[in-house]
């Protein structure tokens, strides 16, 4: 029986592990940007990447990769980190063959967990238009899950379904998506060869598993105490990451309000 339960477990875990230990070799290197309003009017910009391979895809901040690079470069020299784009720490990760997808973030250690990977009902129009020099094919869709109708444009010039966020499932890679509301829009920046430190695709090893519940848990604890917060987990300093931290999707919901601190 215990062999029976264990064997049970480790087949639960597959998936995860799977893609815990999967390292893909990136094809293309897509920059967006992000645009959303606030309920307030206020607009915040962000320019996002979206790493391809040929088994799986990465979908983070490229303005939190400037910022980190540059302070580490610069880590013994005084300049004001203040002018740089904190950019949200966010990262998805999909398998094109699995229906879930794992969601990192970073709160003192960098933690993950798995969701289910939307789906999308894509009505596609006949329309075309040119975007970026790419040729590309207007669909729309409606997600019952977060209540909002998506209108993109897609190419079939890069073979590959996927798009920013969670945006997936037509015949080529979407370069711009708008919900009708207009308070939400990716829009494609380029996309070129891959070159470091972009030429893989790898899940950081070191997160650790909970659930999307323990670590809003987590994050509300922070926001309350982030001193008692990071005493309690063993940092050295109360420099809390990710307090003041966009939702965990950014391709459905708008981050709350922040001042911009740079291009």
């Amino acid at each position: 029986m215990q062999k029976q339960a264990l064997s049970l477990m480790l087949l639960l875990l597959l998936p995860a592990f799977s893609l815990l230990a999967q390292t893909d070799q990136t094809v293309h290197v897509v920059k967006y940007l992000y645009t959303v309003q606030d309920p307030t009017g206020m607009v915040h910009t962000e320019r996002m990447l979206l790493l391809i391979g040929k088994e799986m895809s990465a979908f983070k901040s490229y303005d939190k990769f400037v910022r980190d690079s540059t302070i580490f470069a610069k880590q013994n020299l005084a300049f004001d980190s203040r002018a740089l784009k904190r950019g949200t720490d966010a990262q998805l990760y999909k398998i094109y063959y699995q229906n879930k997808g794992l969601f990192t973030r970073t709160l003192l250690h960098t933690y993950f967990w798995e969701e289910d990977w939307p789906f999308y009902d894509w009505n596609i129009s006949p329309e075309t238009t040119t975007l970026q020099g790419l040729t590309c094919q207007k669909a729309t869709t409606y997600s019952p899950a977060t209540n909002t109708e998506w209108t993109v444009w897609f190419t079939p010039d890069v073979p590959f379904s996927v798009g920013p966020g969670t945006l997936h499932g037509l015949p080529g890679l979407i370069v711009k998506a708008e919900n009708n509301e207009k308070t939400i829009t990716y829009e494609l920046l380029n996309v070129a060869s891959p070159a470091a430190p972009f030429q893989t695709i790898e899940f950081p090893q070191k997160a650790v598993k909970i659930t999307k519940s323990e670590y809003n848990k987590m994050l509300e604890a922070a926001r309350k105490d982030p001193v008692g917060f990071a005493t309690n987990s063993g940092a050295l300093n109360g420099n809390v990451q990710g307090v003041n931290i966009s939702p965990p999707n950014p391709a459905t919901k708008p981050p709350k309000k922040e001042r911009k601190t740079g291009n």
